[in-house]
């Protein structure tokens, strides 16, 4: 669309009357079919020159700076994907048969209005999906980071727990040590029964806590 900017304001200016209707200008490769007497209405006679003429030309000019090329294949199409938006409108305004031709280049400058009002709404599509993906990663983000969070936080509870648990079995064995110590052997082991049950109570205790 780059390429059609220096023609648009020539076009604005552009009156009713045909260029070609005055004067025979360019080359062949360039000129309408009714200008070449090779387009017939429908009683046989020969379809006159008018501002749709100047519009065939317009559109066989644009494909050649384009492409190099009065008549883009869809090789060339593809090979230029920027200029993918032109092809309709080049192929209305170089189309053989009038009826299907944009009339003037009114009609090109609306078409070209079009053109450029439908590429802002496919750029502001294009923003609002990659926003939304941005945002879709942030979130992303933010839970990853909630989620190493917990697990830390896990983490330290355990630690915690487990400390407090050897400090209570080393309060235990320090009883026994004493009971032991005090009463014999029988205090000693009445003493080691109650760390062992106490072990085991703290052990199933901090399972269920991570449970």
């Amino acid at each position: 669309l780059a390429h059609l900017q220096a023609v648009e304001t020539s076009m604005a200016r552009a009156s009713q009357e045909t260029i070609l209707g005055r004067e025979v200008a360019g080359t062949v490769k360039y000129a309408p079919p009714e200008q070449m007497g090779q387009l017939k209405d429908g009683q046989g006679r020969r379809v006159p020159v008018g501002p749709y003429s100047d519009v065939y030309s317009f559109g066989k000019l644009c494909s050649f700076i384009l492409f190099k090329t009065t008549e883009p294949r869809d090789r060339h199409w593809a090979a230029s994907p920027q200029h993918g938006q032109l092809k309709k409108l080049l192929e209305r305004c170089a189309d053989e048969e009038v009826e299907h031709r944009l009339p003037d280049f009114g009609a090109v400058l609306e078409a070209m209005e079009d053109l450029g009002a439908e590429r802002q709404a496919a750029k502001r599509w294009q923003e609002h999906e990659e926003a939304e993906r941005r945002e879709q990663a942030s979130k992303r983000l933010r839970q990853e980071e909630k989620n190493a969070e917990w697990e830390r936080q896990e983490r330290r509870e355990r630690l915690i727990v487990i400390g407090a648990v050897s400090v209570v079995v080393l309060i235990l064995v320090v009883l026994v040590a004493m009971l032991g110590w005090v009463f014999g052997w029988v205090g000693g082991l009445g003493g080691a029964v109650v760390v062992f049950f106490a072990a085991v109570y703290l052990f199933l205790r901090t399972r269920k806590n991570d449970e």
